[in-house]
């Protein structure tokens, strides 16, 4: 991994030290410059959690990803400058649901005695790191959230105003993980018409002063607590995913159209893959 070009990616320019500013501001400009995005999952393109591969998509041809890849090159970055990190496993709270075991890929960074959840792979999420050493409100700007015992592992809060009542984000576990633990959920994420991320465009950044995003058909803009949502033409998606994420697709084949062809490629990659990791 060439740090420096990665660094340039995300337009960081203050010290690789070791410590909690550092890591602060290597958050902040990863979540503003690479987009929560899901595009090559909705052109099959298979994603594969190979480092060089991953650095090639988001850091060369300056694409984004989803957690698996966001968080799991973070992750590559803050070791190569000397962090101590755990890979560790979510699951996703959706209302009643709870998700399965590596439904999402967080980081845990540990600076001496203090130890901080880390995620720049959760779309509209925390823009600090969030410190595990207390369970009072932690305020990102924007959003209070708070890390709280539940059960065996832990659970992460986000409350978006004092109106609004705290909602669980996701459950996780501190036990360290290995990439490859997240393997069969990043290839049913990627695969299954039971996956969020088959079944819908995400294309999503913080501004400023808001959020924009792409979803499905619909440009959402926000503005402080203003939302705006316009309808998109589906010719009109490559344009303005470039304009506003600096995504450059042609088109978006019809899912049913790559089907056939996304399950062979799949095959083909995936067990190329686990050939690479034994």
């Amino acid at each position: 991994m060439d740090v420096r070009q990665y660094l340039d990616r995300i337009h960081y320019v203050g010290s690789t030290k070791v410590c909690i500013e550092t890591l602060s501001g290597l958050l902040r400009q990863h979540v503003f410059n690479i987009p929560f995005e899901n595009v090559d999952i909705q052109k099959g393109i298979p994603i594969i959690l190979q480092e060089d591969l991953l650095f090639d998509k988001i850091v060369h041809r300056k694409r984004g990803g989803y957690c698996y890849e966001l968080n799991g090159l973070f992750s590559m970055l803050l070791n190569k400058l000397g962090f101590d990190i755990s890979l560790v496993s979510g699951r996703v709270v959706k209302g009643k649901r709870i998700g399965d075991e590596f439904d999402h890929l967080a980081i845990l960074v540990r600076l001496g005695r203090q130890q901080w959840l880390v995620d720049v792979g959760f779309g509209d999420f925390a823009l600090i790191p969030l410190s595990m050493n207390t369970e009072a409100p932690q305020w990102d700007g924007r959003n209070h959230y708070c890390i709280t015992p539940h059960d065996t592992d832990y659970c992460v809060m986000k409350q978006k105003n004092t109106e609004q009542s705290a909602r669980i984000e996701y459950l996780f576990s501190t036990k360290n993980c290995l990439l490859s633990d997240f393997f069969p959920a990043n290839e049913f994420k990627q695969s299954s018409v039971e996956s969020h991320f088959t079944q819908n465009l995400i294309c999503s950044l913080p501004t400023q002063d808001g959020r924009i995003s792409i979803i499905n058909q619909h440009l959402i803009s926000t503005v402080g607590e203003i939302k705006k949502e316009s309808f998109i033409p589906i010719d009109d998606l490559p344009k303005l995913l470039s304009k506003y994420f600096n995504v450059h697709i042609d088109e978006l084949p019809l899912k049913s159209a790559t089907k056939h062809a996304f399950r062979f490629l799949q095959q083909s990659y995936f067990q190329n893959q686990d050939q690479i990791l034994r």
